[in-house]
């Protein structure tokens, strides 16, 4: 049995409403229609040069950045490691065997990863956690706020502007975030 690749899946998802929000980042939002676009062109150019796919990306990439290219790619998904215990290395991921499809569904469902709940992340998108949760909010449905590489007072800003229903990073990137909310939040609480 052939299993669906995982941005195939997505691609069709993503395409059911194209209308819909799919992220909120300094540049404003980008509709799943216009992720889309953005995506079959990434497709176009990669046919005409080198594939391009996420480990091409550099570690400040934005999370749409991250998006157009984990959805351009057919096959197997490349990320970087943390690099907390050694120099970061490219990861290569391919296709969820139905066990994990099954517990990745179990944790969404868990933290609150819900059609229609705005998420927000402050993890890069070419690391693991960031590229799970971008991954995950489009295929349920729900719009990403990207808080990642964006000065303090930026994504302060962002949040407040946003009001999301869910925040998610890897703890130093929720420390930065609530060091920055006390010092540039204007006794406005998150």
């Amino acid at each position: 049995m052939k299993l669906l690749q995982a941005s195939t899946a997505l691609r069709a998802r993503v395409a059911l409403r194209p209308r819909s929000v799919a992220l909120v980042d300094r540049h404003g939002e980008l509709t799943a229609g216009e992720l889309l676009d953005l995506v079959h062109l990434h497709r176009r150019r990669s046919r005409a040069t080198a594939p391009t796919g996420l480990g091409a990306l550099p570690a400040t990439a934005p999370l749409r950045q991250v998006l157009v290219a984990a959805l351009a790619v057919d096959g197997t998904l490349e990320l970087r490691s943390s690099g907390s215990t050694a120099v970061p290395r490219l990861q290569r991921r391919g296709p969820l065997s139905p066990a994990q499809l099954a517990t990745l569904a179990d944790l969404g469902r868990r933290i609150g990863l819900r059609p229609g709940r705005t998420i927000a992340c402050a993890a890069p998108g070419v690391h693991g956690h960031g590229l799970l949760v971008a991954l995950g909010t489009l295929a349920v449905g729900a719009p990403l706020v990207d808080l990642s590489h964006l000065p303090a007072a930026e994504r302060v800003e962002l949040l407040h502007r946003t009001s999301p229903d869910l925040l998610t990073g890897v703890p130093v990137h929720l420390l930065d975030l609530l060091h920055a909310d006390r010092t540039l939040g204007r006794g406005r609480p998150l």
